[in-house]
């Protein structure tokens, strides 16, 4: 079963500035969207600021603990 295509694109003529308290409309509109559009529309999104070719890359996991010594110098745990 192949997920279903939609067919997204950015509206470059439909700008809207507004006050960050203004209530969102948006909201409401992704509510009532199918999961299977709304993943596609993050996926679009990802894409504009990743690239396509982002999706096989992978971040790295990365964990380093430190201990801080008598002086306040941190050193090396991990």
């Amino acid at each position: 079963m192949s997920a279903p295509q939609f067919d997204f694109h950015l509206d470059r003529t439909s700008v809207r500035v507004r006050r960050l308290d203004t209530p969102r409309t948006d909201v409401a509109y992704w509510l009532t969207q199918p999961v299977a559009r709304r993943v596609a529309a993050v996926e679009f999104l990802r894409q504009q600021v990743h690239g396509p070719g982002y999706v096989n890359k992978r971040m790295e996991r990365v964990l380093t603990a430190y201990r801080l010594d008598e002086n306040g110098l941190r050193q090396t745990v991990l």
